[in-house]
């Protein structure tokens, strides 16, 4: 009873910090998703459905639709070296055909937010547009079936999806994929802009300027190359995500020796200073966090 009563208390003190429950039930469900904790994730969105009634459809409505940053396995450095080796190729034969294009989804993520500047480490592909216009998509289909050498590079696409880029090692135990998605031009209600035309992102999230993409795109480091990006890239990044996307996860708690104790995750130390913790992470979930170190309590 006097456990209960406390949880009652931690929870009106939430409340009274962040009384817009929907948004810090957001929060809290979108940095579950970043940390990978699918397990805490799913417990989170049932006992709110169940015993606070507040979100009907659970935590799906809350947290960025498609977001990457859900995903559990983290990549390892040889994975990190060959999606990074199919990036690069990509780039160098687009640049070659005068292909106008830029980071996009996930990858642009990685090099606005990873510090330094590379793929978020639990997101299994990268992700690249360009403007379907006349000429464009020929020249991109040209690049797609120049490539091949001793791995095996496969690609499938059409003009109203995407291109997608399949690169397999010799014995195809392992798979890397890079999505080429077009954007049309079109005049809508913000003027002349480019959107996906597809029905993954709604129309109002997911689309560029005219004037930050094409011939106005900027270089920007990614995994240690110079790739090119859509100009404003975070404007663009929280509209179509969120607006605290560029937010890390920090693990913050008891170091990695005292795994049995309790571990909190959060944005911001105040975004969830009065939220319950997590059940204690077993070691195989600890070893595939490459968050920041954790701050030890005191």
């Amino acid at each position: 009873e006097a456990e209960a009563e406390a949880e009652a208390e931690d929870r009106d003190a939430a409340e009274a910090v962040a009384p817009d429950l929907e948004e810090r039930v957001r929060k809290r469900a979108y940095f579950l998703w970043e940390a990978g904790s699918t397990d805490e994730y799913k417990n989170y969105c049932d006992a709110l459905q169940v015993e606070r009634d507040m979100l009907p459809g659970g935590c799906r409505e809350a947290v960025p639709i498609g977001h990457e940053d859900w995903k559990y396995d983290l990549i390892t450095e040889g994975e990190l070296t060959m999606f990074n080796n199919l990036l690069v190729l990509i780039k160098e034969e687009l640049n070659k055909e005068k292909v106008s294009w830029w980071l996009t989804d996930g990858t642009l993520i990685g090099a606005m937010r990873n510090k330094p500047p590379g793929q978020v480490r639990w997101d299994d592909d990268m992700d690249i547009g360009f403007i379907h216009e006349a000429g464009n998509d020929h020249r991109v289909e040209h690049v797609l079936k120049k490539l091949g050498g001793e791995n095996k590079i496969e690609w499938t696409g059409n003009y109203d999806d995407f291109f997608q880029v399949r690169l397999a090692d010799k014995d195809f135990k392992k798979e890397y994929y890079l999505d080429i998605f077009p954007f049309v031009k079109k005049n809508g209600p913000k003027g002349l802009a480019c959107y996906f035309p597809h029905d993954k992102w709604p129309a109002d999230r997911y689309y560029y300027f005219a004037s930050e993409v094409g011939p106005n795109v900027e270089n920007c480091a990614f995994n240690g190359e110079t790739m090119s990006c859509p100009k404003n890239p975070i404007d663009i990044l929280k509209r179509q995500y969120s607006a605290d996307v560029m937010e890390e996860v920090q693990v913050w708690g008891h170091t990695g020796a005292n795994i049995g104790k309790k571990f909190t995750f959060s944005l911001k130390d105040d975004v969830n200073r009065h939220m319950a913790t997590l059940p204690a992470l077993n070691e195989q979930l600890w070893a595939r966090l490459a968050f920041s170190e954790p701050k030890t309590e005191t």
